[in-house]
């Protein structure tokens, strides 16, 4: 619980300060930034390991938060995401979650609330881009994985709710293949364009 609840409520916090532990002991980020309504980003979290309900909460209501971090872990434990990005409700694109191997909670309700997530169980022209659960390979759930995950994000939304392992959804708005930061300016490299 080392930085638990630690800036909870702080909605005055503009930025996040960096977190560059690659290692992670249970509970020890949940609910550190909850309602933290001025964080527009997140710090890395480089650790490719996610102990249990290490994440849980961690964004909870960061209302002003519009991007997820790059989520590296392949091997995570029992609720290690909960609520990571509940009521986050400027995300409009989800994680890539590469684990193959997935306990018990460890997305439920991960995206829940986030009313600017768009996605549909059928490619269209609107809905061109895929997503899965795990990002590649063969997913195993261990129990109740991705219960109520996407419950709650945009109302006219064509799917929303608990999303099937080994499944392609489509998502509204591309996932960017890489974010690079050099000279402290934010890159985002795609394969169409790179911004700034």
């Amino acid at each position: 619980h080392c930085y638990a609840y630690m800036f909870g409520n702080c909605s005055s916090l503009a930025t996040a300060p960096v977190l560059p532990a690659t290692t992670t002991a249970d509970s020890c980020y949940m609910y550190m930034f909850e309602n933290c309504t001025s964080i527009t980003s997140a710090p890395e979290l480089p650790s490719m390991v996610a102990a249990q309900n290490c994440y849980e909460a961690m964004f909870r209501g960061c209302t002003g938060l519009t991007e997820c971090p790059e989520l590296p872990a392949t091997t995570i434990n029992s609720s290690c995401y909960y609520r990571m990005f509940e009521d986050c409700t400027g995300i409009k694109l989800p994680a890539k979650l590469p684990a193959t191997s997935l306990p018990y909670n460890c997305y439920q309700r991960m995206f829940e609330g986030c009313t600017e997530l768009d996605i549909s169980e059928e490619p269209t022209a609107d809905y061109a881009w895929p997503y899965r659960i795990p990002t590649a390979g063969t997913g195993v759930d261990l129990g109740s994985a991705t219960m109520n995950m996407f419950d709650d994000i945009k109302p006219d939304s064509p799917w929303s709710g608990t999303p099937e392992i080994n499944k392609t959804y489509y998502l509204r708005y591309k996932i960017p293949e890489g974010i690079y930061h050099w000279n402290g300016i934010k890159w985002v490299l795609d394969a169409d364009a790179i911004t700034d």
